[in-house]
């Protein structure tokens, strides 16, 4: 009996010894795999975080190959322009003068997105950001995030009819379409402009032509004038919206040397103010041989700012961005329409001046050539050569479709009052004309600093009967 009791003892102590030691393999196992998933999870979580660096320095790498040769890669998103750790730069133009072309070229060379001054929640906007100041359609709203200017110019024999399709057509429509006093309609851009809308197309043309060609044309030379003269108002403070109209009017030359805009010296945090780094031609942007020497004065103005040092490509690869940019961003599958094919379409023949016009034009492109050839322009060579040569092929482009026209400018009488009262009656039948109309600045909070202008008409309203009265 006692001998059975050791067997069976024995057999159990075995079986337990058994059991223990495949508890411990099974430990050692499980503590095994632990370690190596522990080591692959951090394997993993290395290749994550060395993919999230790649790709934030893909731009970097995938732009400049070397030997000249580049790669178009997307630009840096923003958050409506909230780029603060960019060394700021303002890209100033005449509104609508197809701006896409050089926003898309200044990203594909800068590699960060180009913010514009009304484009989202009301943010202070940083960065590189496009502007129409001081022109009425543009706003400040970068305060004193930038640092520098780049002044971009159009002809203004096509920079206008562009201002006028691209943000005037939905709002000019009049009894001839949606009046935009009781319907929102969607601006229409120069790719929207087709056969079917031709006929309205011309009649509002004509009629926006013949009413503020004059009023446009100065304001196109006052834009360039403000940044070339660091900040020049042309305007008067009360006048806040910028438009000359009555009570208000701008200042004329008489006044010289107009007051200097408090944003050119307090915001504008640069050496220069507002006067223009550098002056770009949108006509030479388009032109692909003159196209990549353009981009480089941007490239030029950019270098080694803060925030650009590692996206912006370097200069042996501007030529290659400048085509790949044509070729790669969305200009390659959308590319603007140049006014001048809807010119040598018969069904679209629409934007034309009158002969008087661009006598009008092309004046006024004269007295600009005569006014910065002389004097204190002298100090800044690089800039206004720049602003020269380009003013001057614009005239040449001017004159030689003057000389290609008939004499007969009798369709177009801007001479006849009838028709003149017929234009201002249309203007602001459609609100654009009467902006500082007595009812709606009362309801504005500065109705007490401006309604002096009001009452001084009044009396002077009193007045005039009394006199016809006796």
């Amino acid at each position: 009996m006692m001998r059975l009791y050791i067997k069976i003892s024995r057999r159990q102590r075995r079986k337990t010894f058994v059991l223990l030691l495949f508890s411990c393999c099974l430990i050692i196992v499980s503590c095994t795999i632990m370690m190596i998933y522990n080591k692959n999870n951090s394997s993993l979580l290395q290749l994550r975080i060395r993919h999230k660096k790649q790709q934030h320095q893909r731009r970097i790498l995938s732009m400049n190959l070397g030997y000249g040769d580049c790669k178009w890669t997307e630009p840096t998103s923003s958050t409506y322009g909230n780029n603060k750790h960019i060394d700021g730069t303002l890209f100033a133009t005449y509104p609508a003068a197809d701006t896409m072309i050089w926003q898309h070229h200044t990203e594909g060379l800068a590699g960060i997105q180009m913010s514009d001054e009304s484009s989202g929640p009301e943010l202070t906007k940083s960065g590189l950001v496009k502007t129409h100041y001081p022109h009425y359609e543009g706003i400040w709203s970068y305060g004193s995030n930038l640092n520098r200017v780049i002044l971009l110019l159009r002809n203004p024999r096509w920079a206008l009819p562009s201002y006028f399709i691209k943000l005037k057509l939905h709002e000019l429509q009049g009894e001839e379409g949606t009046s935009n006093n009781t319907t929102t309609t969607k601006a229409k851009t120069i790719d929207s402009v087709d056969n079917n809308d031709a006929t309205l197309n011309e009649k509002l043309w004509l009629k926006w032509r013949d009413y503020r060609l004059e009023e446009e044309l100065n304001l196109w030379c006052q834009f360039i004038d403000y940044y070339m003269y660091n900040g020049a108002m042309y305007w008067y403070k009360v006048d806040f919206e910028r438009i000359g109209q009555h009570p208000f009017q701008y200042r004329d030359d008489n006044e010289k040397p107009w007051p200097q805009d408090q944003h050119c010296i307090s915001d504008l945090g640069g050496r220069d103010g507002c006067f223009p780094r550098a002056i770009v031609s949108y006509e030479h942007l388009e032109d692909t041989e003159k196209g990549p020497k353009e981009l480089q004065k941007i490239a030029t103005v950019l270098r080694n700012k803060r925030g650009l040092q590692k996206t912006l490509l370097e200069d042996k690869a501007i030529h290659c961005i400048y085509h790949e940019t044509w070729l790669k961003s969305p200009l390659s599958s959308s590319p603007p329409l140049s006014l001048k094919a809807l010119m040598n379409n018969d069904n679209t023949n629409v934007y034309k001046f009158t002969k008087t016009q661009l006598r009008m034009i092309a004046t006024k492109l004269e007295y600009m050539v005569m006014k910065y050839s002389i004097g204190e322009w002298n100090n800044e060579p690089l800039v206004v050569n720049d602003l020269l040569q380009n003013l001057e092929e614009y005239l040449i482009e001017i004159n030689i479709e003057i000389a290609s026209m008939d004499d007969d400018d009798s369709n177009h009488d801007n001479n006849n009052t009838e028709y003149l009262l017929e234009l201002e009656q249309w203007y602001n039948s459609i609100g654009k004309g009467n902006r500082y109309d007595k009812e709606r600045v009362q309801k504005l909070d500065i109705w007490n600093s401006i309604s002096y202008f009001y009452n001084e008409e009044e009396d002077d309203d009193n007045n005039q009967g009394e006199e016809e009265e006796s």
